[in-house]
């Protein structure tokens, strides 16, 4: 099978052949808390209806920044299947990594620059090591995608992006296949991309497991909104989820969020499509992954 495709097909015979699929990515499933109950309509906007889709013959010099958020515990078993795997398909002219971690005890920034020495020569990859008060799922990866926005928007090692491509560490991307979503969305507009329809206490926003687009603009008005960092993490603290307040507070910044279906927010498993020796009704994605690269 070709190395790093990432975003899954609805069709599980289009599994074999991966530069035949049509979606991008798959994640471990969670946010099964978040998921409204309620008959309230999911905020899903028909993207064909909008004026940011762009025009004319796509343009193949886009640039996309991967804003990776992790913890120290995973580098190896993570971080470091990803920049063997679908990381290796990474364009050293217009894409580059961000590891969004924290700062910790026995904090490895060696490690990871040793890791990530397997990159394609010229991939650029920088690592930010916040202070966080807490390292978990919660306010910890809120502290840590809040100080990579920030980053990502204002430092100027940043600034040749167009777009910044948000996911976790157990996330499988196929690059060919977000370059084509990209190339489909006008990246000088204030515009995010991902997975609507997930809620939290009443707070609705992306299902971020398939990850989430920000468009530079975008970015830059979401980071501008006034006491940004504050506002961020007292939007956390009665949610828990990134992805909720990220994408309730570019609503906030008059930013148009759209759901694509190319996103798998909720994972893929299936026992038959990458191994011959059948997975165990509880092996994750990750094992999943591992065999696809044998």
């Amino acid at each position: 099978l070709p190395l790093g495709e990432s975003f899954i097909s609805d069709a599980p015979e289009l599994i074999a052949a991966p530069e035949q699929t049509s979606s991008l990515v798959w994640e471990g499933i969670h946010h099964s808390s978040e998921n409204s109950e309620d008959d309230t309509p999911s905020p899903i906007i028909d993207a064909g209806q909008l004026p940011i889709l762009a025009s004319g013959v796509p343009s193949t010099g886009t640039k996309i920044l991967y804003v990776v958020r992790s913890f120290e515990g995973r580098y190896e078993s993570r971080l470091s299947l990803q920049a063997r795997s679908w990381m290796q398909n990474l364009q050293p002219e217009n894409e580059s990594v961000m590891v969004a971690s924290q700062s910790a005890p026995g904090e490895g920034k060696a490690r990871l620059g040793t890791m990530f020495s397997t990159l394609p020569s010229g991939v650029k990859s920088t690592f930010l090591t916040p202070e966080c008060e807490l390292n978990d799922h919660g306010m910890g990866l809120c502290c840590q995608e809040a100080h990579a926005l920030v980053a990502a928007a204002r430092k100027k090692e940043f600034h040749p992006f167009d777009w910044a491509f948000v996911i976790d560490d157990d996330v499988f991307v196929s690059t060919s296949i977000l370059r084509e979503v990209v190339a489909n969305y006008d990246h000088s507009s204030p515009v995010s991309i991902g997975t609507l329809g997930c809620v939290s206490d009443q707070v609705p926003g992306f299902c971020g497991g398939g990850g989430y687009l920000i468009s530079r603009p975008a970015l830059e008005q979401l980071v501008e909104l006034p006491n940004f960092m504050s506002r961020y993490m007292a939007l956390c603290k009665k949610t828990m989820f990134c992805d909720i307040v990220t994408a309730s507070l570019l609503n906030t910044a008059n930013v148009t969020t759209l759901s694509d279906g190319h996103f798998r927010p909720w994972g893929y498993h299936d026992d038959k499509s990458f191994s011959k020796s059948p997975l165990s009704n509880d092996a994750s994605d990750m094992e999943i992954v591992r065999r696809f690269h044998r």
